[in-house]
């Protein structure tokens, strides 16, 4: 730059100096341009050298991003835009399902968690349902270390298919690892709400089947089926106990009616108090009707 100042300089000398002086030669005046033209290159150089450094830093800052999300793709694709479509290969209680599933979100112990739209075929009979919480029970569905930052098995292709493999436990009437499960012989489709039943247990909701001849299942809007059944909840052909724990654990039992609505109804509360090894046991409306010690 000061090469380029001193050029002007010069160049004013010559343009408004004293008239007196003699005129400067040809050759003089040519190597005088050539010299401003030099310096005026090596500045275009000197900018064109600060301009490609900029953009290599530009690139270098553009290459670890896309490093980064190739890393972690389900951060840049998964929970924006990408649908997974997924087909379990065997039937499920004789339906054929697949899912349209988008991850949105890592839940409790690394699940991969997102919405779905099931659908269930069946001959001529499909229906489909919508799950908020459906998540995939194979390895494919889980962060490795529970920890969004260091996701893997995340890179899904939009292009493909994922089949796997429905495994359910026929011992158990609840399914925690499944994210949906028939019961009673078909009658009650249910979906596992992932971690969202108290103490980090799943909570599930249940769907009715109609009626005998329509494929179709309705959401049940009756507790305990509501928000009440979890992991703890004892399921019996007679009663259902629900308990969402604390310092004074709390059970309400639900007893099955015969042929009328709704199927169950509340019938009693029990309250187990740790520090007199007491259980109190209320009638709907609070109203105490018994009360006795625990047998250790």
């Amino acid at each position: 730059m000061k090469n380029y100042l001193l050029i002007i300089s010069a160049l004013l000398v010559v343009g408004c100096g004293n008239r007196n002086q003699p005129p400067y030669s040809q050759s003089y005046v040519d190597s005088l341009r050539q010299t401003y033209q030099q310096a005026m290159d090596s500045v275009n150089v000197r900018h064109r050298h600060v301009l490609d450094s900029m953009n290599r830093q530009l690139n270098g800052f553009k290459m670890r991003a896309l490093e980064a999300e190739a890393r972690h793709p389900f951060i840049r694709e998964n929970r924006m835009d990408t649908l997974v479509r997924i087909r379990y290969k065997n039937k499920i209680n004789g339906y054929r399902v697949s899912v349209l599933w988008q991850p949105e979100g890592i839940g409790f112990r690394g699940i991969i968690l997102g919405s779905a739209i099931i659908t269930f075929k069946k001959e001529d009979v499909q229906f489909s349902i919508v799950h908020s919480h459906f998540f995939l029970n194979s390895p494919l569905g889980y962060a490795r270390n529970h920890d969004e930052s260091d996701a893997w098995g995340l890179k899904f292709n939009r292009s493909s298919v994922y089949e796997i493999e429905y495994h359910e436990d026929k011992n158990t009437y609840l399914q925690p690892d499944l994210p949906f499960f028939f019961v009673e012989n078909g009658q009650k489709l249910v979906l596992t709400i992932w971690a969202e039943g108290g103490r980090d247990a799943n909570l599930y909701r249940f769907y009715k089947k109609e009626n005998s001849w329509v494929h179709c299942y309705a959401l049940i809007p009756d507790e305990p089926f509501v928000s009440e059944i979890n992991d703890y909840a004892i399921i019996t052909d007679e009663e259902i106990r629900t308990s969402f724990g604390g310092m004074i654990d709390e059970q309400k039992v639900y007893r099955k009616k015969i042929d009328s609505y709704p199927e169950y109804e509340l019938d009693r509360i029990e309250e187990f108090d740790q520090f007199t090894d007491s259980v109190f046991t209320y009638k709907v409306g609070r109203r105490l009707i018994k009360k006795e010690a625990v047998k250790r």
